[in-house]
């Protein structure tokens, strides 16, 4: 997704709509209880989502976000909002809900530019929908490729970077800036 930005696909980026909407949750896990998961399912699920959009966008130049406990079903909040723009001027919108009902459940991320669209899910396995000047007018569907353990990538990075053998696929500070922009939801 990256590259096709970067190649113009869907020309310049204006738009980002991330939407991940989830039925609410009658389980108690670690993810829901405050003082363990810093703040709900907010908190386990956007940081990945955040980060890849400050991997292909940058730096935020503006951040504001809104947190809300709409169902008072755990104390934590079941309903976050985001507003960050990027350097030139990429707008992201994202909501993140954990309180609607089933058929409204959505995992979608919208890449919009001044010429198409690419729309992918990252916590579904599912296709990359790309329409731009450089598809046909019924627009291209990419498979997108998933390891049978989704973390394993990842975690064989920090092994061989704590072996010495590898980069830091994620620095410091670079998840600062992903933390930051999520405490800027808090009340």
């Amino acid at each position: 997704m990256k590259e096709l930005v970067e190649d113009g696909a869907i020309g310049r980026v204006t738009l980002v709509k991330m939407s991940t909407l989830q039925s609410k949750t009658n389980r108690i896990d670690w993810r829901i209880q405050e003082d363990i998961s810093g703040g709900g399912l907010f908190h386990d699920l956007s940081p990945h989502q955040l980060d890849i959009a400050y991997w292909m966008f940058g730096n935020p130049t503006h951040t504001h976000g809104t947190s809300l406990n709409q169902t008072q079903l755990f104390n934590v909040p079941d309903i976050t909002t985001i507003e960050i723009i990027y350097k030139n001027n990429v707008l992201l919108h994202g909501v993140w809900a954990f309180n609607v009902g089933e058929p409204a459940t959505q995992d979608l991320c919208e890449i919009i530019g001044t010429d198409g669209y690419i729309r992918f899910s990252f916590f579904k396995k599912s296709t990359i929908d790309i329409n731009g000047r450089t598809t046909s007018p019924a627009g291209k569907v990419m498979e997108m490729d998933y390891p049978e353990n989704i973390q394993q990538p990842m975690i064989e990075a920090v092994v061989k970077y704590f072996r010495g053998e590898g980069e830091n696929p994620c620095s410091l500070e670079e998840a600062l800036v992903v933390m930051e922009i999520m405490d800027s939801t808090k009340k």
